[in-house]
């Protein structure tokens, strides 16, 4: 009988390190995927913010333009905000708006030209900021 046993050459099948190994690898891409699909799913509910906040930014601004301009208000005049109703929970939505001469500076009497601005917000974090002007007619 030889000192040293070697199995027969045709033996087949898997050691356990090759098994380890095999596990690893499944693993590892088993969570790059997860990870991939996490930061799919984050992407999906930041547009879907951003969608929002942008479509409730216009309809403030454009309720805006409606409303009369407000000469009395300066430096901050305060325009009405769009009805509650038409907010989704966990939104919400700030309009201001400023006096401002026609280089833009912020001044104290009205000069007939307001900068108005709209700050959408979810969850009290600021999704979208919009700017325009309203002037008196």
């Amino acid at each position: 009988m030889p000192l040293y046993w070697h199995p027969p050459k045709e033996q087949t099948g898997t050691t356990l390190i090759e098994t380890v190994i095999a596990l690893s690898v499944l693993a590892a891409a088993a969570l790059a995927s997860l990870m991939g699909v996490r930061t799919l799913y984050d992407t999906l509910v930041l547009s879907e913010r951003r969608t929002v906040a942008e479509s409730l930014a216009k309809s403030q601004l454009e309720d805006i333009k409606r409303q009369p301009y407000i000469a009395d208000g300066c430096p901050s005049p305060q325009y009405q905000q769009i009805t509650p109703a038409q907010i989704p929970q966990d939104y919400g939505v700030s309009p201001s708006a400023t006096c401002i001469d026609s280089q833009g500076n912020e001044v104290s009497t009205d000069t007939g030209l307001q900068r108005v601005t709209v700050t959408v917000t979810h969850n009290n974090r600021v999704v979208l900021t919009l700017s325009t002007y309203k002037a008196k007619q």
